[in-house]
């Protein structure tokens, strides 16, 4: 996945830099790297938030299944 694509994808499930950091548990300042293309996004970030597209599934039902509590921002 490239940076356009991380950032297009986060958009797309309505989340923020930070709030896609938070949902995979990385920082915000990792997850702007993977946006800026300073840093490469990893394969297993890439393809959850892929499936999360392929499978309509929002954070919140991530989260969810994941037995987490939903983070917010």
């Amino acid at each position: 996945m490239t940076a356009d694509e991380y950032r297009t994808t986060i958009k797309r499930l309505g989340l923020t830099q930070s709030g896609a950091g938070k949902l995979i548990g990385v920082t915000e300042v990792t997850s702007r790297r993977w946006a800026s293309g300073t840093v490469p996004v990893p394969g297993p970030v890439s393809k959850l938030f892929r499936l999360m597209v392929a499978l309509k599934l929002t954070p919140e039902k991530v989260a969810e299944l994941l037995n987490e509590p939903p983070r917010t921002r």
